[in-house]
């Protein structure tokens, strides 16, 4: 009898390769050379390539990405308008809190090692929206400059992440298409411990994906220093060494 599973194990099937997905990534818009698909959104995609990293708008993917990633203009306008939400979130948490310890951007001008705990994908033309962490605080700020290396390691660890909190938190079921009195309840209990186990399998898989990668937490670290400045009340980092020699180290 034939059962028809449904769940989230299809959407993230894929999982995050190492490896290139594609020689050449041709898009409606451009076309990306050793390109891997790093992460998944409502309303783009992001590729990293020889290049570096982009963003694709799921419209401009080739027609067979269409079919795997559809668009559903509704749900990419949620998230969109959720990403910002939570970056304006941020940024104000972390206002309320800079009184109340240690923040890296009052050590002006000074060179530091800071972990890069996560990367918004807003575009700004003076860097990346992060939240970096030191020795003693982690902070919300605008970051110019950030190796692609570094950003690619921080958004494979949050997708893994992201994919392992939604296999964990929704349920999977099995539906068997309604065949009158011949249905077999047995096939049902079979289909669900099938689905169960594939669950079970895909987060086993996805959790040593994540255990490789948080092994090498340095991959996620670059020197940076607070430039004085500020936007939107965040302080602004600049990757590399600061021009006037004062360090950490």
């Amino acid at each position: 009898m034939k059962l028809l599973f449904l769940g989230v194990l299809g959407a993230f099937a894929s999982g995050v390769s190492a490896q290139p997905d594609f020689g050449v990534l041709v898009c409606k818009n451009a076309s990306y050379t050793n390109a891997s698909i790093i992460r998944v959104t409502p309303a783009y995609v992001v590729v990293d390539y020889s290049g570096g990293v982009a963003e694709v708008a799921l419209t401009n993917l080739p027609e067979k990405l269409q079919s795997q990633y559809p668009y559903d203009p509704v749900a990419a306008a949620q998230s969109l308008s959720d990403e910002s939400n939570k970056i304006a979130a941020r940024a104000e948490s972390s206002l309320k809190t800079g009184a109340n310890r240690p923040n890296p951007a009052s050590l002006v001008g000074t060179t530091q090692t800071v972990t890069v705990e996560s990367v918004t994908d807003e575009k700004l033309p003076a860097g990346l929206i992060c939240t970096i962490a030191n020795d003693t605080s982690e902070t919300v700020v605008l970051l110019a400059g950030l190796p692609p290396g570094v950003r690619h390691y921080v958004e494979q660890r949050s997708q893994l992440i992201d994919q392992l909190n939604l296999l964990r938190n929704t349920p999977i079921t099995a539906v068997q298409p309604n065949e009158g009195a011949g249905s077999n309840p047995v096939d049902y209990e079979g289909a669900m411990f099938a689905a169960r186990e594939a669950r079970r399998a895909r987060i086993s898989a996805l959790g040593k994906q994540l255990d490789i990668l948080e092994a090498k937490p340095q991959k996620g670290m670059t020197r940076a220093y607070p430039t004085g400045q500020s936007y939107n009340g965040m302080p602004v980092w600049q990757c590399g060494e600061s021009p006037n020699k004062l360090s950490d180290q």
